[in-house]
């Protein structure tokens, strides 16, 4: 985006023991790789959960962390939703270890307005609460999730194999394109 700052939006699972080390991995060696500020979100740093939303609609590109419960979560569905509705592009992170399953989310996510009350009964209530009803999200989300290509993070990796995931990375942030939403 010419001179302006690279602001990226990562979430994924609050601050979870599955996600920890991707999320760890990424602040140790991202600020290296990027010469322009970055900031991750996360529920733990912020006063209300709204100011999710306003973080995302101020980044360049969001990044998703691929784990096993991630599209469970209202609030990154939420994000995710906000990020492609307003045409910002979104980068998948495969989380090696972390149980994504691309043909389960794919499925999940053409489902999403019975799948998403099975996984988590509250869900659906916060998405509506926020402008986001179930069905449109789902179409949104399915049209672009399965789309993204994804960067593997084998955050167990040595640090220089994480170098090189985060620079393959830091590629697919800057050459990242927004897909149309229906």
């Amino acid at each position: 985006t010419g001179e302006a700052a690279t602001r990226i939006a990562t979430r994924c699972q609050s601050i979870s023991r599955q996600v920890t080390p991707p999320t760890n991995a990424l602040v140790a060696v991202l600020p290296d790789a990027l010469s322009h500020p970055f900031y991750i979100t996360d529920s733990d740093n912020l006063g209300d959960l709204r100011e999710l939303i306003g973080r995302v609609l101020d980044s360049d590109v969001v990044v998703l962390l691929q784990s096993e419960e991630v599209l469970f979560r209202p609030w990154c569905l939420l994000e995710l939703y906000a990020a492609a509705t307003a045409g910002i592009p979104i980068v998948a992170l495969a989380c090696s270890g972390k149980g994504y399953d691309f043909a389960a989310a794919e499925d999940y996510l053409l489902h999403l307005d019975t799948s998403l009350p099975a996984a988590n009964p509250s869900a659906a209530g916060v998405l509506e609460a926020n402008d986001a009803p179930v069905l449109r999200v789902a179409q949104v989300l399915w049209a672009c999730l399965p789309n993204i290509i994804s960067v593997p993070l084998n955050s167990s990796g040595s640090e220089n194999v994480i170098r090189v995931a985060v620079a393959d990375l830091v590629k697919a942030m800057q050459r990242a394109n927004a897909i149309p939403v229906p």
